[in-house]
């Protein structure tokens, strides 16, 4: 092809290409991390059993793809075990993801719930 002549016609717009596929790559990641850390804090953590349910369970336990937990009266040892080890289609989440005394808080915080009304 009578453009591709040029090498240096072709290593610009090569290396524009690549430059604006990495922004396109990297913005949306960058953005998504602000989210986290503003949901979060500065902690790196989630806080506190409520905070814990709606940040990570309410997204499947409230929306019907994973089983109703409110209002079931699940014992904390229970909740702690299959958010360790996981369960069927549950994934486990470890430790740096939920710590313990947040885990610790999310088992007493679904014992308490009462179910929701549908």
């Amino acid at each position: 092809m009578f453009f591709l002549k040029d090498d240096l016609v072709v290593k610009r717009i090569f290396t524009i290409s690549m430059t604006l596929s990495m922004a396109l790559f990297i913005l949306p990641a960058y953005a998504a991390e602000e989210a986290v850390e503003r949901d979060l804090g500065n902690s790196g953590q989630w806080s506190g059993g409520e905070n814990v349910y709606a940040k990570v369970c309410g997204y499947c336990h409230d929306t019907g793809i994973g089983p109703s937990i409110k209002g079931r009266q699940l014992p904390p040892e229970y909740i702690t075990h299959v958010v360790r080890h996981g369960f069927r289609a549950m994934p486990a989440f470890p430790e740096p993801y939920i710590s313990n005394e947040d885990l610790k808080s999310l088992g007493q915080y679904i014992q308490q719930t009462t179910p929701e009304k549908k």
